[in-house]
C-alpha cells in the first residue's frame, strides 16, 4: 500500500515539475519572440503610435461675436494646444474674407511658442474695414490648420 501512495505522490510531483518547466520555457520563448515580432509589426505599421497634432479652437464658442462695425476694433479669441511631441512655434494670421470670397484682408499676424502638452488662449484685437454685409473671420496657422466664423455688419 505504501508503494501506491508514494507512486501517486511521485506522479503528482512529476506533473507539477513538468508544468513548471513548460511555464518557464514558454516565458523564455515569448521573451525571445516578442521583440522581433514588435519590430516587424512596427515596420508594417500595425503598432499603435502617438499622433503628433495641434488643436486650434474657439474656447468660448457661445461668446463669439456675430456682428462687426466697420473701423471699430473687436476681439478675436482662440486657443492652441501643442500635442506635437516637442516644443513648437506656431505662426498665425487672422484674415477677413468677403462673403463671395473675392477680397481677403489680413488683419493681424502673430506667433507663440508652446511646449509639448501646453495650451494657450490667445486674445487679439482686429479692426475690419467695410467689407460688406457678411465677412468670414479666419485664424490660419502656418501648419495649415484654420478655424473661422461669420460676422454680419451692423
Amino acid at each position: 500500500m505504501t508503494t501506491g501512495i508514494t507512486s501517486a505522490k511521485a506522479l503528482r510531483l512529476t506533473r507539477h515539475l513538468l508544468t513548471g518547466v513548460v511555464i518557464v520555457l514558454s516565458i523564455v520563448l515569448i521573451a525571445m519572440v516578442i521583440p522581433p515580432l514588435e519590430r516587424q509589426m512596427d515596420r508594417w505599421g500595425l503598432s499603435p503610435r502617438h499622433e503628433n497634432m495641434t488643436e486650434v479652437y474657439v474656447p468660448n464658442a457661445d461668446k463669439v461675436p456675430t456682428k462687426y462695425k466697420s473701423g471699430k476694433a473687436q476681439n478675436v479669441d482662440f486657443a492652441i494646444r501643442n500635442l506635437e511631441g516637442k516644443q513648437t512655434t506656431y505662426k498665425y494670421t487672422i484674415t477677413a474674407t468677403k462673403k463671395n470670397g473675392g477680397v481677403v484682408m489680413e488683419l493681424k499676424k502673430g506667433s507663440i511658442t508652446l511646449n509639448q502638452g501646453e495650451m494657450s488662449n490667445i486674445h487679439e484685437q482686429v479692426t475690419i474695414r467695410d467689407m460688406g454685409k457678411r465677412v468670414h473671420l479666419e485664424v490660419k496657422l502656418s501648419n495649415g490648420q484654420s478655424i473661422g466664423y461669420w460676422v454680419t455688419q451692423e
